[in-house]
């Protein structure tokens, strides 16, 4: 999925002290910034107190222009007068894919962690890659898991980036049958409008050659064929990967409006609400006509209700 060169790095140890007052609190508590990638990040901790855990997420201030992962490690020291001890620490690091807010832990208190006395420090070590590409055929250290697709195509890719962004595959990724067997089939789906939609989740930018698509190279979805487009959002769909129909929907809304109406069927499907509003809006009697006409027993009852309010209006 990704090669092992990788361009510049940064490694940064976050540290936040909490107290048992800070907890009860219920509050969310801030590490201070530091600057990976010329970029600013925190560490945010929120207490859930009915779990008695933590939740961490690592934040940072602007969106992120490329693609980035990150290797994290972490410990919580308690240090209650008498000495420090070690309550939790994971140093084998977990590689995982950022975007512009990521959960980076979930760490669970032992019973009575405070009894009164003392103060926590939790601590992450993050080291932040910038990677120069993507090859999702040839297999790489953090790639765990294989994706058989219906042309025969084999996509080597990460199980912590899929189960993150497609509830759908992490189904799949924690079956007893995976983890038999680190392999998953996905018929009904091809190279092309998978990679469209896994360029989405990784957040790259895509173009697309006029003979083929490549893992290899970078597409940009304004130059997708009208029918790849329409699959590949029927496929981001299908695994419910909410980042790529969001994508989708924001190239759909910036169309002019005679070529956005050719996509109504798709986004009245996938309840792209914005779009269906503008084609409606855009719309005058004959439009309106020749949409109930073509699309007349599929439109969905929100979509009928606008319409209706829309001839109102104009007639």
């Amino acid at each position: 999925m990704l090669p092992e060169l990788r361009s510049s790095k940064s490694v940064a140890v976050f540290s936040l002290q909490i107290n048992e007052t800070q907890l009860a609190d219920g509050k969310k508590m801030n590490s201070e910034s530091q600057t990976l990638q010329g970029i600013d990040w925190r560490l945010q901790c929120f207490y859930h107190k009915d779990q008695n855990a933590m939740e961490v997420a690592l934040v940072m201030a602007k969106p992120l222009a490329d693609f980035y992962m990150m290797e994290m490690s972490h410990s919580l020291v308690l240090d209650g007068g008498q000495g420090k001890t070690v309550l939790v620490e994971e140093k084998q690091p977990e590689v995982m894919s950022l975007s512009n807010s990521i959960a980076v832990g979930h760490v669970e208190l032992p019973e009575e962690t405070f009894n009164g006395n003392g103060n926590l420090t939790l601590e992450y070590s993050i080291r932040v890659y910038r990677m120069k590409k993507i090859d999702f055929q040839n297999s790489s250290k953090i790639a765990d898991a294989t994706v058989s697709l219906d042309d025969g195509a084999i996509l080597h890719l990460s199980k912590a980036v899929l189960s993150i962004h497609s509830p759908v595959l992490e189904r799949l990724l924690v079956s007893p049958c995976f983890e038999e067997k680190p392999f998953v089939a996905l018929p009904g789906i091809q190279m092309a409008p998978l990679l469209v939609v896994l360029y989405h989740v990784y957040g790259m930018e895509i173009r697309l050659d006029s003979k083929s698509l490549s893992p290899k190279r970078l597409i940009h979805t304004l130059d997708l064929p009208t029918e790849l487009l329409r699959v590949s959002m029927e496929v981001a769909h299908r695994l419910q990967i909410a980042v790529s129909l969001r994508r989708f929907e924001v190239f759909l809304e910036a169309l002019p409006a005679a070529e956005r109406i050719l996509y109504f069927d798709v986004a009245d499907r996938f309840e792209m609400v914005a779009v269906v509003h503008r084609i409606i809006e855009d719309s005058g009697k004959e439009e309106i006509r020749r949409l109930f006409e073509q699309f007349d027993d599929s439109i969905s009852y929100n979509s009928m209700h606008m319409m209706l309010h829309h001839l109102i209006e104009i007639l």
